[in-house]
């Protein structure tokens, strides 16, 4: 309570320094002729706005007048409102050319044909899932084999010693390499240009795409019920609510740190003036920009129309009873 006084007090003092600052400000003639000229800008850029606003109007009243574009106007809207009548008989057409067709016991026989296809590709990849899945642990264990044995051969001179030798000869086989990547992709053109291959080609995206997704669902599900099972344990509870508990504490001991380092820099009395410079920098910058006076009067105005609508609410509402 009593830091919340001394705030109180210290921003009382700060406001009043700046009354004073203004109230001299305004007594230099120049500084009161800018303002004085700023406002009447604002109030002529207003009225121009205005009879630019009635000028339009006044343009759309006369367009009105004419019978021509009355008539054009109103053909517009009547085409319209046929076109949608047209849209719904066409859907409505649509609608029952497909209840006649589900009547037809070969359409059926088709669809539910369709069905059991989908049914099928589906199984094959479950399938071929299941089997990734198996050998992803075998794939693994190959794979660490490899590089063991990759270790273990690095230690030895002679093999280093081929390896570099193997190297440079790959970076002097450089051109030979982008040419057979060249006649790759000239190879791949043609076959692109045949449209069995791009369909073939498109059907294996879609199954990988599905196979990949199927994958991260799996994953993701696993890890749920891991963290699901991990939070039933007590000691995972505690050691995760010992966590947040610090996170907390450290945010109000950081906030408690600025908070100190603003109370000893506003006790200093040339941070305290350069922080009323500041302020008032940005209160003139604001002010020299006119559309944010315009801004704030239209504010006041609206701000008293409210005002002026309670009160009269008030007034009827007293009246009624």
């Amino acid at each position: 309570m009593q830091n919340k006084r001394k705030n109180k007090t210290f921003r009382e003092k700060e406001r009043q320094r700046e009354l004073n600052y203004k109230r001299n400000v305004r007594k230099d003639k120049d500084f009161r002729k800018a303002e004085a000229e700023s406002k009447k800008s604002q109030r002529d850029n207003f009225d121009l706005r205005q009879k630019e606003r009635q000028r339009e109007i006044d343009s759309k009243r006369k367009a009105r007048e004419n019978k021509d574009f009355r008539k054009a106007e109103a053909e517009s809207k009547k085409s319209q409102r046929d076109n949608y009548d047209l849209r719904q008989k066409e859907r409505q057409r649509e609608i029952d050319s497909k209840r006649k067709a589900r009547e037809n016991n070969d359409f059926r026989k088709a669809e539910a044909e369709k069905k059991q296809e989908r049914i099928r590709i589906l199984e094959k990849l479950k399938q071929t899932l299941r089997s990734l899945r198996d050998n992803f642990d075998l794939r693994q264990k190959e794979r660490q084999r490899e590089i063991d044995s990759k270790r273990k051969a690095r230690e030895y001179k002679d093999f280093r010693k081929a390896e570099a030798e193997s190297k440079k000869s790959q970076r002097d086989n450089f051109d030979l390499r982008q040419k057979e990547r060249q006649r790759e992709i000239d190879s791949k053109r043609k076959a692109r240009e045949n449209k069995d291959f791009r369909k073939a080609e498109a059907d294996l995206k879609k199954s990988q795409r599905n196979i990949n997704s199927y994958l991260r669902q799996k994953e993701r599900q696993r890890e749920l019920v891991s963290k699901r099972e991990a939070r039933k344990d007590e000691d995972f509870k505690k050691k995760e609510n010992l966590l947040l508990k610090e996170r907390l504490e450290n945010k109000m001991f950081l906030k408690e740190m600025k908070q100190k380092r603003k109370k000893n820099a506003r006790q200093d009395e040339d941070y305290r003036k350069h922080e009323s410079q500041r302020d008032l920098q940005r209160k003139q910058d604001y002010r020299s920009n006119p559309e944010n006076l315009e801004n704030e009067r239209l504010a006041k105005q609206s701000s008293r129309r409210k005002n002026i609508d309670k009160d009269r609410s008030y007034n009827q509402s007293v009246k009624s009873s």
